[in-house]
């Protein structure tokens, strides 16, 4: 069986990374529930979505930069902004939705599964 290789951590670090870790998540859905109900209101002054998909692009930067992610962007080719693109993320990562919207320099739709609406709050504000 091969072994993984990780990073070395010292004794007192993998705590301070968990609490981190915990703390993240926390203050990633405290800015998740409060971007979801002030876009729903966005709807309301800007029904085109233009202002939503803002909000969108924001709540993600905004997230990232909580959870300590610095994205870099490489890439064999940048998507042409008058053209029209299909992306599939795997969700191999709880990050790959709020990459998207980050990265992007267009307007992204995305698509789920009809059950994810009726969540309270988060199924509202998608």
């Amino acid at each position: 069986m091969r072994r993984i290789r990780t990073a070395r951590t010292l004794p007192g670090q993998t705590l301070f990374l968990r609490l981190r870790a915990g703390l993240s998540g926390v203050l990633i859905l405290i800015w998740t529930c409060f971007c979801a109900v002030f876009g729903i209101f966005t709807l309301i002054v800007s029904p085109s979505g233009k202002a939503y998909l803002s909000l969108a692009k924001y709540w993600a930067k905004v997230a990232l930069g909580i959870a300590g992610v610095k994205l870099v962007k490489k890439a064999l080719f940048w998507p042409k902004t008058d053209e029209r693109y299909l992306y599939i993320s795997n969700h191999e990562s709880v990050f790959d939705i709020i990459v998207l919207y980050a990265l992007l320099p267009k307007r992204v739709v995305m698509v789920a599964k009809h059950t994810l609406f009726y969540i309270p709050i988060f199924g509202w504000g998608m």
